[in-house]
């Protein structure tokens, strides 16, 4: 018999994995990857042990071309490593999923901007 026990990590965010402080913001990590696997059928940070799971977490980013390309900005952004550029709220959240229904609705393009991707600081010794 084969478990997954691991998977229930995936949830985790990045500065939980880390150990420092949690706050909404986490939670709307947890969501994102609930967001992210229903919208996609997949789960967005995979590995075979609990941690590859949490590598993935915190050094990979989900494949955002799984999305649905309407819903792709607002699941990364709930997905981002950086919980100073993730969504702060869940009133934020709230209103960007709103907007892409008054959008759909309204028969207008979706399609909202990508975030922008931080570039990586590197440390020389």
């Amino acid at each position: 018999m084969t478990c997954c026990y691991h998977e229930t990590h995936v949830g985790t965010a990045t500065e939980q994995a880390r150990g420092e402080m949690l706050d909404a913001r986490t939670d709307l990590f947890s969501f994102g990857v609930v967001l992210y696997e229903t919208a996609t059928g997949t789960l967005p940070f995979k590995g075979s042990t609990t941690a590859l799971v949490f590598d993935a977490i915190l050094h990979q980013a989900p494949d955002g071309s799984r999305l649905p390309v309407e819903l792709q900005p607002i699941i990364l952004k709930t997905l981002e490593k950086d919980c100073e550029v993730r969504c702060q709220t869940a009133s934020e959240l709230r209103a960007d999923l709103k907007r892409l229904k008054q959008q759909l609705d309204s028969g207008k393009p979706a399609i909202l901007p990508l975030p922008t991707p931080r570039r990586r600081k590197w440390l020389y010794m």
